[in-house]
């Protein structure tokens, strides 16, 4: 990674995922922190969510909806079942919430976040499986404080992206080789050719 700029302290090695969401503005995740810049890298903040004392979860995903609206995806492996955190800020990472996910199956500790608003969002948690790649979608319309069933769950856990809350496209299939389209929020999806 070629920095234009002051790295953070102690950022060595590899940066994980990082996204620009405005001319200059945007965060960049490494090694379990997440950081902010508005000057084009030149300087970055840490706005990582405070986990639990002693918790082992990792970030499996992150999505900001503009420069104030976020969202961090929390997971820790578990026995019988995996933990899912969510952490919401509406103030670029000054102050945080968190709200504990309730999944069941089996889960493994990975997934992915998307919102179309600041109220209405999808969620897929991958399931365990070595045989193919699945996952379960759930929905939330009120800013992920609580989240539901898809009414269609076309089982796939690969990249989604979340247009209108009617609206939504997501990678599935055996090898996240299919294109699937919501119009009518999950209620049935199509497969893109």
């Amino acid at each position: 990674m070629l920095w234009y700029g002051k790295a953070p302290p102690g950022w060595g090695g590899v940066v994980g995922r990082m996204k620009l969401l405005a001319p200059g503005v945007g965060w960049a995740e490494r090694g379990g922190g997440l950081y902010w810049t508005t000057d084009n890298g030149a300087n970055w903040t840490d706005i990582t969510p405070p986990a639990a004392p002693g918790s082992g979860e990792h970030i499996a995903d992150i999505f900001f909806l503009d420069a104030r609206h976020g969202w961090v995806l929390f997971a820790e492996y578990g026995e019988p079942q995996c933990k899912f955190d969510l952490a919401y800020t509406s103030d670029t990472g000054a102050t945080w919430s968190m709200t504990h996910v309730i999944a069941e199956g089996n889960l493994a500790p990975a997934g992915r976040i998307a919102f179309a608003d600041d109220q209405h969002g999808w969620m897929v948690l991958n399931i365990a499986t070595a045989a193919f790649h699945s996952g379960t979608l759930l929905l939330t319309s009120d800013g992920g404080r609580t989240w539901r069933d898809s009414p269609d769950d076309p089982g796939g856990q690969g990249p989604i992206l979340l247009v209108t809350p009617e609206e939504g496209w997501m990678a599935g299939g055996d090898n996240d080789e299919e294109l699937r389209v919501t119009r009518d929020g999950a209620k049935s999806w199509q497969t893109v050719s």
